[in-house]
Parts: structure tokens; C-alpha cells; sequence
């Protein structure tokens, strides 16, 4: 994703796990072209591309999406981390 401004002027790096996010979900927080669904067995993994940035969230098994298709991604907010961009340590 994209760097955000935070604590300051430090660059920070956005980071989240696939299974932190939802896709196809009402609330949106922001929409991406699919690129690729891959289903596992127990999960299917949903890559996105949304503003030049490939998002990859995992979905239900269940789930299936045509590729170009514009699917919706949303994050769980407590589960977010930043990162420094300068040394990549976490700083939340």
C-alpha cells in the first residue's frame, strides 16, 4: 500500500495479515481489480489489484470471483500495523 504520514514526518509502511481482511463485504475500504483466486481446501485466497498496490485477503473456500472483476476489500482496523519505511521496524 501506499506510505501514510504518521507520528510526525516519518514514512510509514501499512501492513496487515490476508485473514485481517474481507472481501466482497458491504462497508468498503477500497476496491480492487481480481487478479487471482486461489483455492487451498480450507480457504481461498483472493489477490486484488487496487491502485497499484496486489492486496491478498483470505476468503471462505467457498469463495469464487471472475478475474477483472471489481471486488470489494474491507480491513479490520484493530489488526493494522505500521511499519517505518526508513529501518521496517513496527511501530503500532
Amino acid at each position: 500500500m501506499r506510505s501514510a504520514e504518521i507520528e510526525g514526518s516519518r514514512d510509514a509502511i501499512i501492513g496487515m495479515l490476508p485473514e485481517d481482511c474481507n472481501g466482497g463485504a458491504d462497508a468498503v475500504d477500497l476496491q480492487g481489480e481480481v487478479c487471482g483466486v486461489e483455492p487451498t481446501g480450507d480457504a481461498a485466497f483472493l489477490t486484488s489489484n487496487a491502485d497499484d498496490a496486489l492486496i491478498e485477503v483470505k476468503a471462505a473456500r467457498s469463495y469464487r470471483s471472475e478475474l477483472g472483476a471489481t471486488e470489494s476489500v474491507v480491513f479490520d482496523r484493530s489488526r493494522i500495523y505500521f511499519f517505518d519505511a526508513e529501518s521496517g521496524r513496527r511501530i503500532r
